[in-house]
């Protein structure tokens, strides 16, 4: 990421279009097509394709984030956008009950449910006034780092407590990774967990230039 971020900046300066090419092309080789083959029997490399192309899945997340800050996305791309991580969630709730007995719900990409979910926080923000919550906001914010650092260990000690199984066993932890739960609740459970813990560690000065 910190390698590729001086490309995409001169990228975005120049030419926003080509960025979003980028990530339509990254979307396709790191989302879609292993997905597609899994399901289809293929074996498919996307090692060999995304990265001269620099298009790992992590790029398109980035991609993606600056082009939904600076309203790249036309009415046409979000709605579908929306629809797609709609359709997503759906799928997945219906392979977390069928248990993933089902091999085309096992391989349903979850980016799409992100971005809408990234969208869907933009669009609020910008349709009310939330101004009035701008400190706390910002208070929270200040403690993103530090909840990066720490979300990994959070969020195996939640897996280890609620579904019995961590990644040393990662043929079963594969089925955690795409459960609702672990999907839609676990993510709000540890921000909120975090921020207050975050900033009470930073106050202690040892402490502050670990987690920043």
């Amino acid at each position: 990421m910190y390698l590729a971020t001086p490309l995409l900046a001169v990228v975005a300066k120049f030419n926003e279009l080509i960025l979003k090419y980028s990530f339509y092309v990254g979307m396709i080789v790191a989302e879609i097509l292993p997905n597609l083959f899994a399901v289809l029997g293929f074996k498919y490399n996307q090692t060999n394709l995304g990265v001269p192309i620099l298009t790992g899945s992590w790029v398109i997340y980035y991609v993606f984030g600056y082009l939904v800050k600076n309203d790249l996305f036309t009415y046409r791309e979000s709605r579908i956008i929306y629809g797609l991580g709609f359709i997503v969630l759906i799928v997945n709730i219906l392979n977390a009950l069928t248990k993933s007995e089902y091999l085309v719900l096992n391989h349903v990409t979850l980016f799409f449910y992100t971005a809408s979910l990234y969208l869907g926080i933009k669009y609020l923000t910008e349709r009310f006034d939330l101004s009035k919550w701008a400190n706390g906001f910002k208070l929270a914010a200040s403690a993103t780092l530090g909840i990066y650092i720490l979300h990994p260990l959070a969020l195996e000690f939640l897996d280890l407590l609620f579904f019995k199984v961590d990644e040393s066993k990662w043929s079963l932890y594969l089925g955690v990774l795409r459960n609702p739960i672990h999907v839609l609740i676990w993510p709000f459970i540890i921000y909120f967990s975090l921020v207050p813990i975050v900033i009470g560690l930073r106050k202690f000065k040892p402490i502050r230039y670990i987690l920043p």
